[in-house]
């Protein structure tokens, strides 16, 4: 059986972000993990709890890495307490238990975590919503256990009355449950969570503390985030042509980590620098997302979805999806291969005579993509492809209809028919 703290996790998962909800307020877990702790005590037998105070019964340890530190915490204190103390002050741990619950949770097989710290149930969990077996029993998971208690007359495991007394008085319904089933099953809630000894203590315990969903305090208006001067029309467009990122870091240096810029017909807030980094790794799954600005990277060549613009797990599947075909191993096994298509293209080049790089070059890499990843020369096409990718970012970044000029819509159809190419050969000798 898992403790209440796991349970709480797997409740507040939110999978299609491949995180916990983000829109519980990090109190609100919390106290919600603390109460997991001490409710997984008081059915260990270590503690006894009501409103007005928090009893130690045993201080032997139950050899749990969550638990343990906290009943020797409880045992040393020596003081007589309530349970509102206790609660506020193991509260005060819940990224330590959130971490180690989350670790649990892996090791036992039950979430798996993937690319930049995204979580996921294990398929076979999320398909069947049980957890793998532990001494020949399968336990069906939380969210089905109380969705199935909270929408339906079935009486309810005592745990499971626990837990959603719980997660009543901490809110957690208001980020899984939308308005419309808050209002359905509010009077079972109700019901339900005056049931049981241990979660009715707990929650009126949280209500005596400061209210885990009250509206955080106004914020100050911040300051202007000052703009890079620029032309009229053409904002900062030409300055970037020069090289954007030597451009991005002179912003840095003279304007700090947050600057506007604009380019014709688009205006840019820009974050640089370690604090951008710090940001994005404490928030960014949060706030940031790719379909919006990268959505018409992929309208412009009429699909309905690429991996830039999925987020999320939809992204982490994709990519690991492809990983093969990218694999270093792929490259390495095939290396003899490589370095003779480069003496090939190389061969072409004049002797004695200047010419430009970039296309020599830009050939070089399009023949060894070609044959490595398709085996399929795109001898022919690579102008065209330079012209379209491009084509392809100025639309998705600055210019959403240059995609519309000859050029462009030549190289976009030029790049179909390599795509038509490459499907017809693959048909022809099948896959390798």
């Amino acid at each position: 059986m898992l403790r209440f703290a796991e349970e709480i996790l797997i409740l507040v998962l939110d999978e299609e972000r491949g995180d916990l909800a983000a829109s519980l307020p990090r109190r609100s877990l919390d106290l919600a993990l603390a109460g997991a702790v001490l409710m997984d005590l008081a059915l260990e037998d270590r503690i006894d709890t009501d409103i007005e105070r928090l009893v130690l019964v045993d201080p032997t340890p139950v050899n749990d890495d969550i638990l343990d530190p906290i009943l020797a915490e409880i045992a040393s204190d020596g003081q007589s307490r309530d349970t509102g103390y206790w609660l506020g002050r193991i509260a005060g741990r819940g990224n330590h238990i959130r971490r180690a619950a989350l670790a649990r949770l892996i090791e036992r097989g039950i979430l798996r975590s993937e690319a930049h710290g995204l979580l996921s149930m294990v398929p076979s969990v999320s398909r069947s919503r049980r957890y793998p077996p532990v001494d020949g029993q399968s336990v069906e998971d939380a969210r089905l256990r109380i969705m199935r208690v909270l929408f339906s007359d079935d009486v309810p495991d005592p745990r499971d009355v626990a837990m959603i007394a719980l997660a009543n008085a901490c809110g957690l319904f208001r980020t899984i449950l939308s308005s419309e089933e808050r209002a359905q099953v509010r009077d079972r809630i109700d019901l339900l969570k005056n049931l049981d000894l241990i979660g009715r203590t707990m929650s009126l315990a949280i209500k005596g503390l400061e209210a885990p969903d009250e509206p955080p305090p106004e914020l100050k208006q911040p300051k202007d985030i000052p703009a890079v001067p620029g032309l009229p029309l053409l904002g900062n467009g030409l300055a970037m042509r020069k090289g954007l990122v030597h451009f991005l870091a002179r912003q840095y240096r003279d304007l700090g980590p947050i600057f506007r810029i604009r380019a014709p017909g688009r205006r840019f807030v820009c974050m640089a620098g370690p604090e951008a980094v710090d940001f994005l790794v404490a928030h960014g799954k949060t706030v940031f997302r790719s379909l919006e600005p990268m959505a018409n990277f992929h309208n412009q060549m009429d699909s309905s979805r690429s991996i830039v613009t999925m987020d999320g797990v939809d992204h982490v599947t994709t990519r690991k999806a492809q990983a093969r075909g990218y694999a270093v191993r792929a490259m390495r096994d095939r290396s003899q291969e490589v370095v003779d298509i480069t003496r090939e293209q190389i061969d072409k080049w004049p002797v004695g005579t200047p010419f430009e790089a970039l296309p020599a070059l830009q050939s070089v890499i399009a023949e060894q993509m070609g044959h490595v990843m398709a085996g399929y020369s795109p001898r022919g096409y690579t102008q065209d492809l330079s012209t379209l990718l491009g084509g392809l970012l100025l639309s998705a970044a600055t210019l959403p209809h240059i995609m519309k000029l000859p050029r462009f819509r030549r190289a976009r159809e030029r790049g179909r028919d390599l795509a038509q190419g490459v499907l017809a050969h693959k048909r022809r000798v099948g896959s390798r």
